[in-house]
This record gives C-alpha cells, sequence and structure tokens, in this order.
C-alpha cells in the first residue's frame, strides 16, 4: 500500500456515498481539458460547465495531456504531501520570461482543483482530500518503470539514435529542462511522457516503425497516443510506459470506486468527454460496464472521420474496427450512436456538431447538460 492512501478521505468517495445514501444516481464526469472544457475567451463558460456538473451531483475528473500541476491552486499544491513535480511558470514577465504564479491568476476557475486529476495523458493520478490537497496514487505508478529519470534517457536515446541516421522528428519543447530553467516554458519535463512532432505523416510512419524495431532488441516497452491534427497538418505523438493512457486510467479509478462503495459497475453513470484522438479509447473503452455517455465536444477534429463513410483512417491510425461497431439510433435523433463493447454492453457516443450544431468546447458540453438534466 502507497504510504499515503488516496481514496479513504478522498472528495470523490465522499459525493459519491452521500448521493447512494439518498439513492441518487452516482454521476461521475472524466472530461479532456484543452478545447474540450477551454476555449478562446470562454472562460465564463467554462466556469458555468463546472458548476452545473456540480450542481447535477457530478464527481469532476479531469483526464488531460495537461501535467497536474498547472491545474492546482497554490493553497492547494501546499496541503499536498506527496506532490513532487517542479512548480509551474505560468506568468510571463514584459520580455516573454516565464515565471511562477498561482494557476488561479492565469487558468480558468472550472478547471482548477477537480475532484480527481488523471494528468500528463494518463501517467498520474491524484484525488482531491476532504482535508485539502491532494494525494499522488504511488500504486497506480507502480505500473510504469521504477525511475521515471532512466525511462525518459532510455526512450530519449532511442530517438536520438533514430535521427542520426535520418531526421523523422523533433522533441518538444517542454522536453528540455534548460527551457524550463530559464523561463521559456511554461512546465518541467513529464516524468512518465515524451512529446515528439513531425513534418509529414510519411515520417510519424517511418518513425514508429524504427522505433519499434529499435526497442524489440532491449527491456523499454512504450505505449504510442496519437495527438495529430491532419487537417492542420500538424502530427504529433506522446510516448508513454505501456499501460500509461487515459483509458487505463479511467478503468483504474472506476474499479477503485466499485470496490470502495461496494456497488455494481451499472450502478454508475458516466459522461466523458473529449475532441482529440487520445479521447477516443477513453471514451469508447473506458468504465467498461457503467452506464456511460461519450460526448464528442463540437469542432473536433474527429468528427467527420468517425461518421463519414470514405474515412477509415485518422493520421495514420485506422478506425475500421471501431466504426464496424458504432450504429446510428435511430429512434432518437441524428448525432447518436450506440457503440458495441464486446462482453460488457454497449454505450452511447453523442457527436457534437451533429447534435448540438454551432457549439464547440464547452458549448457542446453545457448543451448536453441542459438536455440530460431538464
Amino acid at each position: 500500500m502507497s504510504s499515503f492512501e488516496p481514496y479513504e478521505n478522498c472528495i470523490a468517495i465522499q459525493k459519491l456515498k452521500r448521493r447512494k445514501s439518498k439513492n441518487l444516481p452516482l454521476y461521475i464526469a472524466f472530461l479532456d481539458i484543452d478545447s474540450t472544457m477551454t476555449s478562446s475567451n470562454k472562460d465564463s463558460l467554462t466556469n458555468t460547465v463546472r458548476e452545473d456538473l456540480e450542481k447535477n451531483g457530478y464527481v469532476v475528473a479531469f483526464v488531460t495531456s495537461k501535467t497536474e500541476e498547472i491545474i492546482i491552486s497554490q493553497d492547494q499544491r501546499e496541503l499536498s504531501p506527496n506532490l513532487t513535480r517542479p512548480i509551474p511558470h505560468l506568468g510571463k514577465d514584459k520580455h516573454g520570461k516565464r515565471f511562477y504564479t498561482d494557476p488561479r491568476n492565469t487558468e480558468p476557475d472550472g478547471i482548477i482543483n477537480a475532484d480527481i486529476i488523471i494528468g500528463s495523458t494518463g501517467t498520474t493520478i491524484l484525488a482531491k482530500q476532504a482535508s485539502g490537497g491532494y494525494i499522488v496514487d504511488e500504486d497506480y505508478r507502480k505500473n510504469f518503470p521504477d525511475h521515471y529519470q532512466q525511462w525518459r534517457d532510455a526512450v530519449i536515446n532511442t530517438i536520438s539514435t533514430i535521427n542520426h541516421d535520418y531526421p523523422l522528428c523533433e522533441l518538444s519543447s517542454i522536453e528540455y529542462i534548460e527551457n524550463y530553467d530559464i523561463g521559456k516554458t511554461d512546465i518541467a519535463p513529464p516524468d512518465y511522457r515524451v512529446e515528439v512532432k513531425f513534418r509529414t505523416l510519411k515520417n510519424k510512419r517511418h518513425f514508429v516503425r524504427c522505433f519499434k524495431d529499435t526497442v524489440s532488441k532491449t527491456d523499454l516497452s512504450v505505449q504510442f497516443t496519437d495527438d495529430s491534427n491532419p487537417d492542420k497538418e500538424k502530427y504529433t505523438l506522446f510516448i508513454t510506459p505501456k499501460l500509461a493512457t487515459k483509458v487505463n486510467a479511467v478503468e483504474y479509478i472506476v474499479k477503485k470506486i466499485y470496490a470502495t462503495l461496494s456497488v455494481q459497475p451499472d450502478e454508475l453513470s458516466l459522461l466523458l468527454a473529449g475532441d482529440s484522438y487520445p479521447d477516443l479509447a477513453m471514451g469508447l473503452y473506458g468504465g467498461k460496464g457503467t452506464q456511460a455517455n461519450f460526448l464528442l465536444v463540437g469542432h473536433s477534429r474527429l468528427a467527420s472521420y468517425l461518421v463519414e463513410d470514405d474515412m477509415h483512417e485518422f493520421a495514420d491510425e485506422s478506425l475500421k474496427e471501431i466504426k464496424k461497431n458504432l450504429v446510428a439510433i435511430k429512434s432518437k435523433p441524428g448525432g447518436r450512436y450506440d457503440f458495441a463493447l464486446q462482453g460488457s454492453g454497449k454505450r452511447t457516443v453523442i457527436i457534437g456538431d451533429e447534435v448540438f450544431p454551432n457549439t464547440k468546447g464547452p458549448e457542446t458540453i453545457w448543451a448536453y447538460l441542459q438536455t440530460a438534466h431538464r
């Protein structure tokens, strides 16, 4: 067991216990942040969505590619016994140099201090405590290599070896600690994630093949998560340890809730919302056996790829198997689909552009909440 127990006195479990004692539905929202809960000049709506979620009884869990320190306020950080990530440099002086400021000063209130934070593409889980502060789930991190710096070094050395022969990619600027130290980037390199960028889809394809060939001779085991935007010809991969994904983190949390509350999976009602490829597996497979709706928010880069008959790949990622199991619900207005889960029922997929036209990001979530909780 961890030296710090994350769930015994966490706010999420307490909320669900209170609702269970009153025979109320047990709601959990697993939400991406960028372009899902936030969009340009819409901080007020982000805040309204968060307020509406809590008013309707949801446990709010953010499942994000952001590192956790960006969305925890200073007062809560000071109460967090095993949060060791370096402080975020979210402020910027007149010369463009970044410096520390309380995230409350730069981020909308609606994304600060969630009940549960799944950070950096599923590599860290933190539970907010009733007494204040967060506890990092150290048991979850035991799924990954013991020493994150050694893992990072092995990944980056592999990338350097591949690039030595033919430059296929470049590391994101956040992967260099010196950029953080001089105030060029807002965060220190993530512990268990490396972000690489490609000029072309061909380079991305070649890189993945070379990387797999190289590490096949070693004990380095990784997972590739695509964060590309092919419509804008931007190609990005997150490299994490094998089990570090958004979907695995959501599954882990849901199982913790089953065990802690002694409830069956179908007693939980989930809202999963996102906009990009890293959110797809989370939305389709996270929380198996629960009553789940996956909301793909308006202006998602994925929407057309899922609903157009002649599109079967997203940045080289095959969608054929997913689309085969996605069936329009004829008894409901367009844009709602059943997605069959092998051996564990089905869930509803809601395409925001079709069901809530002319909305995007938090506007879509707000529109969903108005219809789901009249």
